[in-house]
């Protein structure tokens, strides 16, 4: 670490000490504890798992250091971009075996997201059912046990419509809703809350499980914005260090870790607008952007409280005297123009107001009580901790240089933004996930710092212009190395993401092994293939195995009518999904034997002798009637199969 400044050299030893000690959890106060009232989960992976992250970031490591040293961007995007999409996938694998699977269960399920679960559930047709927000807020839960979904009570509509509107452009595309309708079925078969879905619905979801590659997109709006604060050697490194930011890495496919690519590019149109003597487009715009992040999540709207900042900021540090007075208010005008604008609108349409929706979030969301003073310490901690630490470090070491004039205002903005919101005391937790639209922000500082230094005391005799050739790495390489310690302690540590009302589809229930052959097809879906009955006093015990022609989209409910020996009918049917609904029939494979036991429990009464068992199949319960028709082996049809003769009593034998 020769020629490095030495707060840099003491900024990496905290963060080489900080990933042992979480690693091996031995400060606990670190993830929390009872003074919080909160605490994240400490569950190592193991040896091996966390070797195979240590091999795939020193791999992107090593791939990040070859392509910062080129002189052309692409290289340096192209990298951050793959390792943006790749290394969630990694994480993710260190708990579960197979992480599309896992992703597909955090996005269908409501504890982990629910905007597809509303999406799926509301009549988009009945205006009723969706304009008046506050009451779907209030229908999908809170912080109680009976809660639909948490996180759709604290939020507007935006991220619901997202997918309402994916769902009806697959509804006119069957085609193309049936393929990825069918890829994803067998994932979530028994899971009786989406078998109303409709393949489109189902097809939605593969929109949230790429959730990493719409992450990864965020290298370009960073970089492009990084590159107007700094130079290009520095603006690549911020591009490559986002990818390995904690949070980034180990929550997918939260929406969270995609509204910083919003952020930025509101930033980035500000920035432009207070670059020309008129920029009220770019504020405009800036402020559109902003109204439809709000629109998808409430807990988005202080990015706004830092563009304030940074606007009065940049006045007061660089135009005094040659800008108006009034000129951090005309930015804040036309700004408000966009957002408002655009909550004026929604209003006008649907007649609730934002007002409304924030109370109504508020409502839940700030009943949850907590010390004021610990969290004061815990809510800033998370943020950097599951953020970029080494950079938020660097920013806060680096602050006291940009209390002076003609400097850039962003370093200051966030500083008073944060401390502002944190004595606000309106967080309620993992801000490491809801917080991350400040990170790069923080990132940004850090890199101002790092560029001042540099351009004040040159870290080597070559000139600034070598800086273009990936110079800087004397100063981002060891905080690169500090970051992926950090990054590879957590995520094999803290298990910050899974979806626990998910569960995964059972194996197959084996076939009877000594039924009687059959061959009856039901419709042209499933066959019955074998049977055998078991009688025990009054009990009977039936054995079932089928085989499916083709994958299922319709939980199929069967019945069985027991008949005396005298052709009566002494008791009602008895109705059942296959395996007391643990594998319905929509779990049924192709050419898959499938077995399936019930137990018949005959009155107490029943007379002895031969019976006979009625097996029909329904794919409504409501609607028993509209049976399916079957094909016996001599082509004959009907409605239903009679399995027998069953004995029962005194006549009975197995």
């Amino acid at each position: 670490m020769n020629h490095l400044p030495r707060p840099i050299v003491m900024i990496t030893l905290i963060c080489l000490v900080l990933a042992p000690l979480l690693l091996l959890d031995v400060i606990p106060f670190l993830r929390g504890g009872e003074l919080f009232n909160w605490l994240w989960p400490h569950k190592w992976v193991g040896i091996a798992q966390t070797l195979k992250l240590v091999i795939a970031t020193a791999l992107y490591g090593a791939a990040a250091y070859w392509a910062a040293r080129r002189i052309s961007a692409r290289w340096s995007l192209l990298v951050a971009f793959l390792g943006g999409v790749l290394l969630p996938v990694v994480v993710i694998s260190l708990r579960y075996d197979n992480p599309i699977l896992e992703l597909f269960n955090r996005t269908v399920s409501p504890v982990v997201t629910g905007p597809h679960l509303v999406a799926a559930q509301l009549d988009w047709g009945d205006v009723e059912a969706w304009f008046d927000w506050t009451s779907v807020m209030e229908y999908y839960g809170g912080y109680d046990q009976n809660a639909v979904s948490i996180h759709m009570a604290l939020s507007p509509p935006g991220l619901p419509m997202i997918y309402g509107g994916i769902n009806q452009i697959l509804e006119w595309l069957p085609d193309v809703s049936n393929a990825l309708y069918g890829a994803l079925l067998p994932n979530q078969c028994h899971n009786s809350n989406m078998f109303h879905y409709t393949p489109a619905e189902w097809a939605s979801l593969w929109f949230g499980m790429l959730m990493p590659v719409w992450t990864a997109l965020m290298v370009l709006p960073f970089y492009a914005v990084a590159r107007r604060l700094m130079d290009a050697a520095h603006a690549r490194w911020m591009a490559l260090l986002w990818v390995i930011v904690p949070t980034v890495v180990m929550m997918s496919p939260v929406w969270n870790i995609v509204y910083p690519i919003f952020c930025i590019l509101a930033f980035w149109l500000l920035m432009l607008g207070m670059e020309k003597r008129r920029g009220e487009i770019y504020w405009l715009l800036a402020g559109l952007i902003t109204a439809l992040l709000t629109f998808a999540n409430l807990s988005v709207v202080p990015v706004a409280m830092l563009y304030g900042f940074y606007a009065l900021l940049h006045y007061l540090l660089n135009e005094r005297e040659s800008r108006p007075w009034y000129r951090p208010v005309v930015v804040g005008i036309w700004f408000g123009i966009g957002a408002l604008g655009f909550w004026l609108v929604y209003t006008l349409i649907t007649g609730t107001t934002p007002f409304e929706i924030l109370d109504q979030s508020f409502a839940k969301h700030l009943q949850l009580e907590r010390p004021y003073i610990p969290w004061l310490w815990m809510h800033a901690w998370e943020w950097a901790l599951l953020g970029s630490l080494p950079c938020v470090l660097v920013w806060l070491w680096g602050l006291p240089r940009f209390v002076r004039r003609n400097v850039n205002a962003l370093p200051l903005a966030l500083f008073c933004t944060l401390v502002v919101l944190l004595l606000s005391n309106t967080a309620r937790g993992e801000t490491g996930r809801v917080w991350l639209f400040f990170t790069p922000f923080a990132m940004l500082s850090a890199g101002m710092v790092i560029t001042s230094i540099q351009k004040s005391n040159p870290l080597s005799s070559s000139s600034i212009q070598n800086l273009e050739k990936g110079q800087g790495l004397r100063v981002w390489l060891p905080l690169l190395i500090a970051q992926a310690a950090l990054m590879i302690a957590l995520a094999t540590t803290w298990d910050t993401m899974f979806a626990p009302d998910i569960r995964p589809t059972p194996p197959p229930p084996a076939p009877y092994e000594n039924a009687i052959p059959q061959d009856v097809l039901f419709g042209d879906m499933f066959r019955l293939v074998g049977w055998h009955a078991e009688t025990e006093n009054n009990l009977i015990r039936l054995h079932l195995n089928y085989r499916a022609n083709r994958q299922l989209s319709i939980p199929y409910w069967f019945a069985v009518l027991p008949v005396a020996p005298d052709g009566s009918t002494p008791m009602a049917a008895f109705v059942w999904q296959p395996n007391a609904t643990r594998y319905p029939t929509t779990c049924w494979q192709p050419e898959q034997i499938v077995g399936d036991t019930v137990e018949v429990q005959l009155p107490e009464n029943a007379p002895s002798g031969d019976w006979w068992l009625s097996l029909v199949a329904f794919p409504d319960a409501t609607d028993p009637m509209n049976r399916l028709m079957i094909t016996l082996p001599d082509g004959t049809q009907d409605t239903q199969i009679g399995l027998g003769p069953v004995k029962v009593g005194e006549a009975q034998s197995d």
